[in-house]
């Protein structure tokens, strides 16, 4: 590759990290609502055990396998987990750019 080819490359890695940094921050926003939600809805769920005289050990659990919060709670989790897809996919970005340069300094010397 060029020295030009390999620069557009990690130009268009850079771009690409930060759509990934953009597309995190709307990611976590709709975790935020997720797990807001879910908690909201056990609450509620965890006070209806409580009132039908429940043991106080079991009301965490059975809100848990409500049929209002069990949905709720498994979105939480999924929207958790995409924000740790694209935090990985970033430090992916970072990793291949990292190399770039690398392959740049190497070939065709410090850039200034």
């Amino acid at each position: 590759m060029s020295g030009f080819e390999l620069t557009e490359a990690l130009n268009a890695k850079l771009e690409q990290n930060r759509e990934d940094i953009d597309a995190m921050a709307m990611q976590i926003g709709r975790h935020a609502t997720a797990q807001c939600s879910y908690r909201c809805a056990k609450a509620k769920a965890e006070l209806r055990y409580r009132e039908g005289k429940y043991p106080a050990s079991m009301i965490p659990d059975l809100a848990k396998g409500d049929d209002e919060v069990a949905p709720l709670m498994r979105e939480a989790i999924c929207q958790e987990l995409m924000v740790k897809v694209c935090n990985e996919r970033i430090q992916l970005d970072k990793r291949e750019a990292d190399n770039l340069r690398d392959q740049i300094t190497r070939e065709w010397g410090r850039p200034q």
